[in-house]
C-alpha cells in the first residue's frame, strides 16, 4: 500500500522500550519492510543516522520534518 514512500522516521527509543518490557521495538519485521520500501531511508531517533538527514528534513525539539 505505500508503493510511493520516500523516507521513514521512526520514533522509538529501544533501550526505554526495553525497560518498560514492551518486547522487541521497533519490530525487526517492519523496520524490513521500511527499509526496502525507501530504499534504506529509515530513521530512528534512538539511532546515529538522524545525524545524517537528508537536506530537505527539518529537525527541531518538537517535530521532523520533510519537505518534497
Amino acid at each position: 500500500m505505500m508503493s510511493n514512500l520516500q523516507m521513514a522516521f521512526i520514533p522509538v527509543d529501544h533501550e526505554m522500550a526495553v525497560k518498560k518490557r514492551w518486547g522487541r521495538m521497533p519490530l525487526p519485521d517492519i523496520v524490513s519492510e521500511l527499509q526496502k520500501k525507501t530504499n534504506d531511508r529509515v530513521f530512528r531517533i534512538d539511532m546515529s543516522n538522524m545525524t545524517t538527514l537528508p537536506d530537505n528534513v527539518q529537525v527541531t525539539s518538537l517535530y521532523i520534518e520533510a519537505v518534497f
